[in-house]
């Protein structure tokens, strides 16, 4: 599970995201990053809204929207699902006994325009073999 989270600005103002990827189910932390973005809150959010398609990933070859609402505090709510498409080698294929390349991912997102935030989890729902 891979947990992202616009959290808030840096000590300039900037957008500032934190990303986690953790093992099984929200459980222990893998790995985890900051990054502070040189851009207005309001560009960082409509460039994650707007990441695919992109040219410079074309292994995720569809994205469907699966469901959007606004919740009564005005935060959007979205979910959907991306399909990828990556080359794996032959031998890797024979080793785990399938031809399968396509994957599908399930993205969740909570944008807050008030308190400017935006969370956002992304999990692996097909399974290689």
């Amino acid at each position: 599970v891979i947990d992202g989270r616009l959290c808030g600005q840096d000590g300039r103002g900037l957008p500032v995201v934190r990303v986690c990827l953790c093992e099984g189910s929200g459980a222990m932390r893998v790995w985890s990053s900051e990054h502070s973005f040189s851009h207005p809150w309001e560009t960082v959010i409509k460039a994650a809204m707007r990441k695919y398609p992109n040219p410079m990933n074309p292994n995720v070859v569809g994205v469907d929207v699966l469901e959007r609402n606004l919740d009564t505090r005005g935060r959007l709510h979205s979910q959907r699902l991306l399909c990828t498409e990556w080359g794996i080698p032959s031998i890797v294929m024979t080793i785990l006994g399938t031809n399968r390349t396509t994957t599908y991912i399930k993205e969740n997102s909570v944008v807050d325009p008030i308190e400017r935030t935006m969370e956002l989890c992304s999990s692996n729902v097909s399974k290689l073999i």
